[in-house]
């Protein structure tokens, strides 16, 4: 993934970016936080793009601890209004509370019931 992602995407001059999501507990986290911008509570988040000097690293990185990368673009506002189409994919979940946590508490108002 790693090598053909990349040389794809190659020819372009657009800004290549890279994000991991690991779990707080996952030792894996340790080796990828001098690298990158770290977020989260109960898991980290691991953003880098291809203008940061740790771009090729962070791919070997994760490659050699085999860890998924999310690989995406980011474009200017001219490249968006020049497209011919565009294609919108989700890159995470917004965690909204199922029904066998606190769904109920968390969505309705129970002190009157």
């Amino acid at each position: 993934m790693y090598g053909l992602s990349v040389d794809v995407m190659r020819p372009w001059a657009v800004l290549r970016t890279a994000r991991v999501v690991l779990r707080s507990d996952d030792p894996r986290a340790s080796r990828l936080a001098c690298l990158t911008r770290v977020k989260g509570d109960d898991h980290q988040v691991f953003e880098t793009d291809s203008r940061s000097v740790h771009w090729e690293e962070f791919l070997a990185l994760t490659v050699q601890l085999e860890i998924d990368v999310h690989l995406g673009a980011k474009f200017s506002a001219k490249e968006i209004a020049q497209a011919e189409w565009c294609h919108l994919l989700g890159t995470s979940t917004n965690g909204y509370p199922q029904p066998e946590d606190t769904y109920r508490e968390r969505t309705y108002d129970l002190s009157s019931a």
